[in-house]
């Protein structure tokens, strides 16, 4: 069984976390013991730019 988490004190346990990043908690639970799953994720930044056909959004 797994599924997504949301890990309360994160702050406290890893410490600082950086701007523009958040965090993705995942558990697996098996019969002989469970695995807790933390990894960073950037939060992407809508913008206007070109792109590379030449039109600008």
């Amino acid at each position: 069984m797994y599924g997504t988490v949301e890990w309360c004190n994160v702050t406290d346990s890893l410490g600082k976390v950086k701007k523009g990043t958040e965090l993705e908690s995942t558990v697996f639970v098996f019969k002989t013991g469970v695995v807790f799953l933390c990894r960073e994720r950037l939060k992407r930044r809508k913008s206007k730019g070109v792109h590379m056909n030449g039109f600008v959004s």
